[in-house]
């Protein structure tokens, strides 16, 4: 969100070199597969500082919206992302089956999705995919309307 209300004034305000330097960090998570986890690279944690989990959809559409990426890996990319939606719609957390989990335990739901992880991935896919942030969009609006309030 910072990178998103800095970017205009960046530069008027000096803070141009800081935000290439976070664009570069965010770059340097995608890993070759083109997945971002929320601790970050595995083979760039350091010690206790972190633990190795399962790729997930909110990392990994906000590193390729915000730094981008190996342009050969997207249409994987993509096409990972799209397979974890739900049959509402929406784009789940973890981009693994249940089995494949690594350091996480989500409980009796294995695989949420909320509103957040919605937003980022709608964000990056108007950026690299407008129908599918279309359709993403619609999905989070038949589920807001189910509610009963």
């Amino acid at each position: 969100m910072l990178v998103d209300v800095l970017g205009p004034v960046a530069a008027d305000s000096g803070l141009g070199e800081t935000l290439d330097r976070a664009r570069r960090h965010l770059a340097e998570q995608i890993e070759d597969d083109g997945l971002v986890r929320y601790h970050g690279r595995p083979d760039h944690l350091e010690p206790g500082l972190g633990a190795k989990i399962t790729p997930d959809a909110d990392d990994t559409a906000l590193a390729w919206r915000i730094a981008g990426g190996d342009q050969r890996k997207l249409p994987e990319v993509l096409r990972t992302l799209d397979s974890y939606r739900d049959s509402n719609g929406l784009y789940r957390t973890w981009l693994a089956s249940r089995e494949q989990y690594v350091s996480i335990d989500p409980g009796k739901d294995p695989n949420t999705g909320d509103i957040v992880i919605q937003m980022h991935v709608i964000m990056f896919l108007a950026k690299t995919d407008p129908d599918a942030a279309r359709m993403a969009w619609d999905g989070c609006g038949t589920v807001i309307e189910s509610f009963s309030f």
